[in-house]
C-alpha cells in the first residue's frame, strides 16, 4: 500500500503586525495575553482578527487580506448560594411553550396523593401555592432545559435547594438586589468559553495516599490560598473558634492536607477558572477541592462536582488574496505548552502561529505560515501484503 506523506517545512510568510526596516510595531504586549484557560486580561485568540497582514519579504507592504475568527460561547447556570429573585417570575401558565405551562405545579400537581413520582409533586408539601403560582415542578436539569429554550425571554432560575421546585426568572431580576434565603439559589444563565457542568450528589473518589507528606494524587495544592483551610481551621482552633466548616474539615480531612478551600462555590468556582490545571471542583460542607483531569466521579450525598468543560475550538478565516483565502481551526490536540498555539487549514497547507515577545521577534502576534515541504512517497506494508507471513 502506497501514501502520500508530507513532512511539514514551515516558512515564515505574513504578520499581524508590521516590521518596517526590521522594527516591529506591536498591537500588544505578551503580558496582556494568555495561552491558557484562564487568561489575565484577555484571550490571545482577540489579537487575531485584523484588516491588515504584512508581507515578511517586503516587511512594510500591506497584503490585501483579512482575518476573522469565531470563538463559540457555551451556555451555562453560574449558582448563587442562599438567595433568590423576589417577585419577577415569569408567568409559565400563560407561556406559549406546552413544556412550560404543563409542568406548572398547580396544575400537575392538584391531587398530590395520585400524582406519579415523574411528576415531581412530592416537593410542595408545605407549601402554599396559590392558583397563579408560578412555581414549576421539576428538578433542577429540567428547569435549566425550559429556561434554555425560552431564550432572551428567561434570565435566570430560582432554585429550591432540596425539592424539585423552581421559579423562571423575567430579564427585570437583573435590576434587583437578590433576596436572602438559605432555603433557595439563584441561577443565572451566562456564557462562557469554559463553562461549568454540574454534578448534584457527586463526589471525586478518595485517592490513594502512601505517604501522608505527600499531595493526594489529582488534587491540586493551593497551600498559598489565604482561604486554605489548613490555614484558617488552624487559626480557629487555636482561638478556640468552632466555625461549620473547619469543624467538618478537622472531622474528615487530614489537617495536614493543603489541597482543601475553606470558601463558598463562587470562590471556588473563580480559582479554578482562573488555574489552567483546573478540570473539576468538589464542594462539600461549605468547603472545596480543586482536581484536575483525574477525578473519578462516584455518586455521594451531600457533595457536588462540577466540571470544568472543554472550549469548543475557534475558527479562523481569512479572506481576500485568493492565494490566502482558507478556513483555519485551533489544534487542541496540539499541547500548548510545547508547541504554541496553532490554528491549521484542512489541507496542512496554512497554519497561523502565535509568536510571543520571548522568541527573536520584538512584537505579539500571529504569524500565517505557508507549508512549503514537497510531498514525500513513503512505502508502508502490513499483512496484507504478505497474506502467507499473516
Amino acid at each position: 500500500r502506497k501514501e502520500m506523506i508530507e513532512t511539514p517545512y514551515w516558512a515564515d510568510a505574513f504578520y499581524t503586525f508590521s516590521c518596517p526596516g526590521g522594527q516591529c510595531y506591536c498591537q500588544s504586549t505578551s503580558s496582556t495575553f494568555s495561552l491558557g484557560l484562564g487568561g489575565p486580561d484577555q484571550d490571545y485568540t482577540t489579537a487575531i482578527s485584523t484588516d491588515t497582514l504584512y508581507d515578511i519579504e517586503g516587511y512594510q507592504d500591506p497584503v490585501d487580506a483579512t482575518i476573522e475568527v469565531d470563538c463559540p460561547l457555551q451556555d451555562y447556570y453560574k449558582v448563587y448560594d442562599n438567595q433568590y429573585c423576589r417577585n419577577n417570575n415569569i408567568d409559565v401558565q400563560l407561556s406559549e411553550l406546552p413544556e412550560v405551562r404543563e409542568n406548572a405545579c398547580v396544575r400537575k400537581c392538584a391531587d398530590v396523593a395520585n400524582a406519579e413520582p415523574s411528576d415531581f409533586c412530592a416537593g410542595i408539601t408545605g407549601f402554599d401555592l396559590d392558583a397563579d403560582a408560578d412555581a414549576l415542578c421539576l428538578p433542577r436539569e429540567d428547569c435549566e432545559d425550559l429556561c434554555t429554550v425560552l431564550g432572551v425571554e428567561c434570565w435566570g432560575i430560582d432554585m429550591h435547594k432540596s425539592q424539585p421546585i423552581c421559579y423562571l426568572n423575567s430579564p427585570t431580576c437583573s435590576d434587583v438586589t437578590p433576596t436572602p434565603n438559605t432555603a433557595w439559589e439563584l441561577l443565572i444563565r451566562e456564557l462562557s468559553r469554559t463553562p461549568f457542568l454540574r454534578h448534584d450528589g457527586r463526589a471525586c473518589a478518595p485517592p490513594c495516599r502512601l505517604d501522608p507528606a505527600e499531595l493526594p494524587r489529582g488534587r491540586l495544592d493551593i497551600s498559598d490560598h489565604p482561604a486554605a483551610c489548613y490555614k484558617i481551621c488552624a487559626q480557629h482552633r487555636a482561638d478556640a473558634l468552632t466555625t461549620p466548616e473547619c469543624a467538618a474539615y478537622d472531622e474528615a480531612v487530614d489537617t495536614h492536607d493543603v489541597t482543601w478551600l475553606c470558601a463558598g462555590r463562587e470562590l471556588c468556582q473563580a480559582e479554578c477558572e482562573r488555574r489552567d490545571d483546573c478540570a473539576y471542583v468538589e464542594l462539600q460542607q461549605g468547603r472545596c477541592a480543586l482536581w484536575n483531569g483525574e477525578c473519578d466521579v462516584v455518586e455521594q450525598e451531600d457533595s457536588e462536582v462540577m466540571e470544568r468543560l472543554s472550549p469548543t475550538p475557534c475558527r479562523a478565516e481569512v479572506f481576500g488574496d485568493p492565494d490566502l483565502a482558507t478556513t483555519l481551526s485551533e489544534r487542541k490536540d496540539l499541547p500548548y505548552e510545547a508547541l504554541g498555539a496553532q490554528f491549521r487549514s484542512a489541507d496542512n497547507r496554512t497554519r497561523m502561529r502565535w509568536r510571543g515577545m520571548d522568541t527573536e521577534d520584538s512584537c505579539d502576534g500571529w504569524v500565517l505560515e505557508q507549508n512549503a515541504a514537497q510531498a514525500q512517497q513513503v512505502h508502508v506494508s502490513n499483512c496484507s501484503d504478505d497474506l502467507y507471513a499473516a
